[in-house]
């Protein structure tokens, strides 16, 4: 029993001589670059309004005030522009309204149809953009 005992224990010995080494390795952990894009302002998804676009405008305004019959076409671009202006600098539809009031005063029955029609018609004809914000405003009000 004796020798049969003692090439198990020289064979166990072997074997733990034999363990295994742990490695460690170094490994550079690098920081991924992190780049932000640049800002780019939102593009309007319509271009500038076109000689149509301002025919319309001026029509539809025109067949809805009898008041804008006593302005120039010019005056009415300009308003209109205007009003696209002040829209796309972050104006709401209800800080709108405030400037006409403060600029007219008490509106008579058509200076309110004059200011509602150039209004609508800028909208749907010069900066079709704020279509939704401004159905959204009248539903609203």
């Amino acid at each position: 029993m004796k020798k049969i005992l003692a090439p198990s224990i020289i064979g166990l010995l072997a074997l733990s001589a034999c363990t295994t080494k742990e490695v460690v390795r170094e490994v550079p952990v690098t920081q991924p670059t992190v780049t932000t894009a640049p800002y780019v302002p939102p593009v309007s998804s319509n271009s500038e309004p076109t000689y149509s676009d301002y025919q319309d405008y001026l029509d539809h305004v025109n067949s809805q005030s009898l008041a804008a019959l006593t302005v120039s076409d010019s005056d009415l671009i300009q308003y209109g522009d205007n009003i696209c202006a002040a829209l796309d600098g972050g104006m709401s539809f209800g800080g709108l309204v405030q400037y006409f009031q403060d600029e007219v005063g008490v509106m008579s029955d058509d200076t309110a149809t004059f200011v509602s029609s150039i209004v609508a018609a800028a909208v749907v004809y010069l900066c079709p953009e704020y279509n939704d914000a401004m159905q959204s405003f009248l539903g609203n009000v």
